[in-house]
């Protein structure tokens, strides 16, 4: 496992057993914009570079110190520790995603669990939404897996406001709520058409037009 330190103190930990195995770490980095992939580039540097190995069992431990929630490392996986330093992402490659946060980061995520009950509750049609399990709550820290659904999806795909504007408005429709942090990178679209909405940690209540000019001001990234 490689540790990398992030310049905004974030943290990187890239799974360095394969070749394989590093691609599917930086999944997380599957962003269309320039920024996105220089920052692939840079990790790929930083692969190759900087040393910083550390055990699974290792980064466990610093993402529970992060978090107050204890990520299953037995599988091949790779994680991010937000530079908050109070929530981390562990992907578990070919597996899912396991979620968790603490401190100021604790409400944000607290509310992106609601936002799921409620769309699972609501049955959208439009648009799609990933299924959670697993949800841990203490009143301090708060966990949740998010089972892999590769085979649903066309891949980098992005496409303009036009066509993702029907299922947004029916997510403002359903929920009530503004995505809050809507970016091209936050949808992925679904073999059967529909985009799928992702990481509604800054959902709240709002007028629909906040997410149609933030998507707008970021305009369209071809690959």
């Amino acid at each position: 496992m490689r540790l990398i330190k992030g310049n905004n103190g974030g943290l990187f930990f890239l799974s360095t057993n394969s070749w394989g195995d590093w691609r599917k770490s930086l999944e997380f980095y599957k962003g269309v914009t320039r920024k996105a992939r220089l920052k692939r580039l840079l990790l790929y540097w930083a692969y190759h570079i900087v040393a910083g190995n550390c055990s699974r069992s290792e980064m466990a431990d610093i993402v529970e110190d992060a978090t107050g929630s204890r990520p299953d490392v037995s599988s091949p996986c790779s994680a991010i520790v937000a530079p908050t330093g109070d929530k981390a992402v562990v992907h578990i490659h070919d597996v899912g995603y396991w979620k968790a946060a603490g401190g100021q980061s604790y409400s944000k995520v607290k509310g992106e669990v609601g936002v799921y009950r409620l769309l699972t509750d609501k049955k959208p049609v439009k648009f799609g939404y990933s299924t959670i399990v697993d949800i841990m709550d203490d009143g301090k820290h708060v966990s949740f897996f998010m089972p892999e659904e590769k085979e649903e999806f066309c891949g980098d795909v992005v496409k303009p406001l036009e066509d993702v504007l029907p299922a947004l408005k029916e997510f403002h429709a359903v929920t009530g709520l503004v995505h809050g942090d809507f970016k091209p990178w936050n949808v992925r679209w679904r073999k059967d058409g529909r985009p799928q909405f992702f990481d509604f940690e800054e959902a709240r209540p709002g007028d629909i037009k906040e997410d149609i000019e933030f998507y707008r001001s970021l305009g369209v990234f071809k690959k």
